[in-house]
């Protein structure tokens, strides 16, 4: 072979490179692949290694050429990728010989990442990510390499990623100049995460039972996400792979409802914009341990069809009904972008070797709870415990004055103070929290209570010789705390109010009042008949 013959040959193999940011710096299939080393004075090294840089982000225009580069981007850290060496009929594939460049001459991977036929994976080696998103791969045999990243994975920060494709890389590898080795192989498979979903509730259903959460109520939850842009390169007729995006092929919601809710039903999806229909979703419903696991799964790719590429808003609703009023009501959702076919009873907190679900939402979405708490005592004397007194709860206004009807929880709209003075109000709607953080008094997004601002109790029946309260009182809710005082009558693992309520006595004002018909009438009329008689007596004596 000459000089200039075995130079041009070298050139032919340094096309083993591809875009920074695809999915690797190998087309997938290796067109005319020759060893070169003969042009060279040492010779291909007998070892190379491979260093994989993962980045985070969509590809760039910019081509590798397996030297270190600067590519914008954050790193991806905890990420796995296999690296194996290829083997044919023969055994590992030799490419310090000639006969292993021509075995792999024209390669090229099946659509499904897959080896072709009369090539097998050899021996493996698996290595994660560390923080600055690069994983070695040491003293390795020069050969060739097929590179895996495995799907269904999540970073460090708990995000799932969409896994690049498989690609071919050669190790050693020619260097740009095509007159030497490289014999540390640098690769950028950059690919995107996806950010975590927000999840929120919309409002309570109400069954006839009057405003706030009861049983026989629905909750209408929402989970939010964007569906984001995927690497998705093609292969041009010179067999290099050309850096393309597209959106995922698959994409699914998945939420576990906390055991006091039911199976969720009236499930709706918006993607982009629109509302789609039932038959472009599919939904999966099942029971984990007494709580239902719902899935919903669309593709985006389909969706958008020949719509401009980019990332689109995700947007699924359902409505879960309320088998029992619980402490409290919170839990979160997870959104992949791929496909989840686990059977049941797959469940997404543990799904041991099945599919994992994706990136979870930050925080859960909350529906808050209170229970409020009333000593009723007289005002002269607070060691006095007043039974009987009777009180309602109501939304009031700025003003402190109650605003529409009573609140009814369970079945109850009044309390009555027990001969100890007390009373005890539990399971009291208080406000939701969204999985961002942003909490909301929801009452007065019901009709009626648009002007409320806060919770008061109104007293309808005094205890017997006391004064009613002659204002509604307004009530100042404490937060929940970890751990709850078992001595006090509330939760203090929710919102929670206690409230001291005085009275003051009549003082028997109303017993020295005068009685209808009593003493002083008798007297008027008694009066009366006697002037009667007097004016009858003197009529007679004129007479």
């Amino acid at each position: 072979m000459t000089t200039r013959a075995a130079r041009s040959l070298i050139a032919a193999v340094a096309a083993t490179s591809l875009f920074i940011g695809g999915v690797g710096v190998a087309p997938t299939a290796l067109s005319q692949p020759v060893p070169p080393a003969n042009s060279v004075a040492q010779g291909i090294p007998a070892t190379g290694n491979l260093q994989i840089h993962k980045i985070l982000g969509l590809p760039q225009n910019t081509q590798a050429d397996g030297t270190e580069k600067t590519v914008a981007g954050d790193p991806g850290a905890g990420i796995t990728f296999t690296v194996s060496r290829v083997n044919n009929a023969n055994g590992p594939i030799d490419l310090t010989k000639q006969e292993g460049w021509t075995a792999i001459s024209g390669i090229q991977l099946q659509d499904n990442g897959s080896l072709p036929d009369g090539f097998t994976k050899g021996e493996t080696t698996t290595k994660k990510t560390v923080n600055d998103g690069t994983a070695a791969f040491s003293d390795l045999p020069a050969g060739l390499y097929l590179v895996e990243e495995p799907a269904n994975q999540v970073d460090s920060n708990g995000k799932a990623v969409t896994p690049s494709a498989p690609f071919l890389v050669t190790v050693p590898m020619t260097n740009p100049g095509g007159d030497g080795w490289l014999d540390t192989v640098h690769i950028y498979p950059k690919n995107q995460v996806t950010e975590a979903p927000t999840k929120k509730i919309n409002q309570i259903i109400d069954s006839n039972t009057g405003p706030g959460l009861h049983v026989g109520d629905s909750i209408q939850y929402q989970v939010d996400s964007t569906v984001p842009v995927i690497s998705a390169p093609s292969q041009g007729q010179d067999g290099k792979l050309q850096p393309g995006t597209a959106l995922p092929k698959a994409f699914t919601i998945t939420d576990k409802l906390p055991a006091t809710l039911g199976e969720p039903t009236n499930i709706k999806v918006n993607f982009a914009g629109t509302e789609l229909q039932n038959s472009q979703f599919a939904t999966e419903a099942h029971q984990v341990d007494g709580r239902w696991v719902l899935r919903v799964q669309i593709n985006p790719a389909e969706l958008n069809d020949t719509n401009a590429v980019e990332a689109k808003q995700l947007s699924v609703t359902f409505d879960a009904p309320v088998t029992e009023i619980p402490e409290t009501l919170d839990n979160v959702a997870w959104a992949l972008p791929d496909e989840i076919t686990d059977p049941e009873p797959w469940d997404p907190e543990n799904p041991g070797d099945g599919t994992r679900p994706g990136t979870t939402t930050s925080a859960p979405a909350t529906l808050n709870f209170a229970d409020i708490a009333v000593n009723k005592l007289d005002a002269a004397n607070a060691q006095t415990k007043l039974a009987g007194a009777e009180f309602q709860l109501h939304r009031c206004d700025a003003d402190g004055k109650a605003v529409g009807d009573a609140l009814t929880l369970g079945a109850t709209d009044t309390w009555t103070t027990s001969d100890q003075g007390t009373l005890l109000i539990k399971d009291l709607t208080y406000n939701r929290v969204d999985s961002t953080g942003n909490a909301d008094d929801f009452w007065t997004s019901i009709k009626g209570f648009e002007n409320t601002t806060q919770f008061c109790l109104v007293e309808t029946k005094a205890p017997a010789g006391y004064a009613l309260s002659s204002a509604p009182v307004l009530l100042t809710f404490t937060a929940p705390v970890a751990d709850d005082d078992t001595a006090t009558p509330v939760n203090e693992a929710r919102y929670n109010a206690t409230a001291d309520i005085q009275n003051a006595k009549t003082s028997g004002i109303l017993d020295r009042l005068p009685l209808t018909g009593g003493l002083g009438v008798w007297l008027i009329i008694a009066f009366g008949l006697a002037l009667a008689a007097i004016s009858i007596a003197l009529s007679r004596k004129k007479a």
